[in-house]
């Protein structure tokens, strides 16, 4: 008689059914064997998925696989057509972020240099003043003809003649009222009056507008005869003290009794606008 234990249902359960095998008479060690979970008789998952998809009752079910591979198919297809716009919208606002950056960055750039630049101001402030205080306005021409006679009688050489070509503006009012250009110098450039000495004459009933209404440059021919020395002296002073910018010059012997004469071509920077252009002549120094 065999007598046998029935074990807990949980450890029967864990273990799978019973295998069939030899009875108590058989072999030994070939008692009864359970099979247990994943031993080479069991079908692969995925046979059984098939099956039971197959198999199953619900239509849904089992036209699951297909479904699911036509909507692979329409996000393979139409997603690169649904995200095109986002994508090309996303490129254009990084393009404007990136133009934004820049325009930010000239800015700073720009902010910087104005500000150096208003650091620098009082100084050229004080610079313009200075070369304003240099500069010989419309009516002192004539006092420049007489410190030209001054010079040449103190080099020892003949003043013929100081001729000042016409006035041209460099600055107008319209650069600074707002005004129309042709009120700075609408007058220039027309030779009408002529003085001798050192007085200027202008045309009778002109009205001349204020000094600082603008500035302007005037050329200056200067003759002058004498020794070569003398001369050499008479030009160096000019260039020394003078304001007249020479540009060019000329020397050629002269007549008889005169050993050269002396062209001296410059241009003047003048305060104000005269109403007329004004040609100056200077008398011969006294010996």
């Amino acid at each position: 008689m065999t007598v046998g234990f029935e074990g807990p249902a949980w450890l029967e359960a864990a273990q799978g059914p019973v295998a069939a095998g030899p009875g108590p008479g058989g072999p030994p060690g070939q008692g009864p064997r359970r099979r247990g979970r994943g031993s080479g008789g069991s079908a692969p998952l995925w046979v059984g998925l098939r099956s039971g998809l197959v198999a199953h009752r619900s239509p849904w079910i089992r036209l699951a696989p297909w479904l699911l591979l036509v909507a692979v198919a329409f996000g393979l297809a139409f997603a690169p057509l649904m995200l095109a716009p986002e994508v090309e919208r996303w490129l254009v606002l990084r393009a404007r972020v990136g133009e934004a950056w820049q325009a930010a960055v000239e800015a700073q750039g720009a902010a910087a240099g104005l500000r150096q630049v208003a650091s620098q101001l009082p100084g050229l402030r004080e610079q313009v003043q200075q070369a304003e205080e240099g500069l010989v306005s419309v009516e002192d021409l004539p006092g420049v003809v007489t410190r030209l006679q001054t010079q040449a009688a103190a080099a020892g050489v003949r003043l013929s003649s100081v001729v000042f070509g016409p006035y041209q503006p460099v600055r107008s009012p319209a650069g600074q009222d707002g005004e129309s250009p042709g009120a700075a110098g609408g007058n220039s450039g027309q030779p009408a009056g002529t003085a001798s000495g050192d007085s200027a004459t202008p045309q009778p009933g002109s009205s001349s507008p204020p000094a600082d209404a603008a500035y302007g440059t005037v050329t200056v021919e200067v003759v002058a005869q004498g020794d070569w020395l003398q001369l050499a002296d008479f030009a160096g002073e000019i260039a020394r003290q003078e304001a007249i910018r020479i540009q060019g010059w000329s020397a050629a012997r002269g007549s008889e009794g005169v050993p050269y004469d002396l062209r001296l071509v410059g241009e003047l920077v003048v305060k104000g606008q005269p109403p007329v252009a004004v040609a100056v002549q200077g008398e011969e120094p006294a010996q």
